[in-house]
């Protein structure tokens, strides 16, 4: 399962932001095995869409946290 897209050069994933999909640039850094080090473009704490598929910015979407 793969969090971040590449298209066109830019990296970026998607987050939850008051209900929407947002779309946020990010750079990678190391890589290990299925782990990604994200170095910039995250604070920390965002919620961030595992494998958004189709999923384009600004679509509602619900949260499950629960994992």
């Amino acid at each position: 399962m793969q969090s971040f897209v590449t298209f066109a050069g830019l990296e970026k994933v998607l987050t939850v932001v008051d209900g929407r999909a947002h779309e946020q640039r990010i750079r990678t850094g190391r890589r290990e095995g299925d782990r990604v080090e994200v170095v910039e473009g995250l604070r920390g704490g965002e919620v961030v869409i595992l494998d958004p598929g189709d999923l384009v910015d600004g679509v509602p979407v619900r949260a499950d946290t629960s994992e």
